[in-house]
């Protein structure tokens, strides 16, 4: 396994000295640009992830949309292990964890999860 690299970047900028930024990184980092399927992959991975927060807000805001319901619910008529986690993230982000706790028991450990 290799040791963490330091990264230095250096922005010059009219009239303003180098600034030099050292991260201590776990990992290397490519001298060479993602191509066009990386950045394909890396965006998708990115909307993706963002689309829970995004659907939590516009819900909170007082939008609904009929037709989006789980499709293991709709299909066998149980529900999956994650119908009402947008609902419950949205309480939590409340400050009301009762109703989290109510909407989906699995929540806790996934907000632990994004918190640490």
């Amino acid at each position: 396994m290799k040791n963490s690299s330091i990264l230095t970047l250096s922005k010059r900028k009219a009239g303003f000295n180098s600034l030099h930024l050292k991260l201590f990184l776990p990992f290397e980092l490519s001298p060479y640009p993602l191509s066009y399927e990386g950045k394909l992959v890396r965006w998708g991975l990115l909307g993706f992830s963002c689309t829970p927060l995004l659907a939590t807000y516009f819900y909170h805001q007082g939008y609904r949309v009929g037709f989006l319901v789980c499709p293991i619910q709709h299909l066998i008529g149980i529900p999956c292990p994650t119908c009402g986690m947008t609902r419950s993230f949205m309480a939590i982000s409340q400050g009301n964890l009762v109703a989290a706790l109510a909407e989906n028991l699995s929540t806790l450990p996934w907000v632990n999860f994004f918190l640490e």
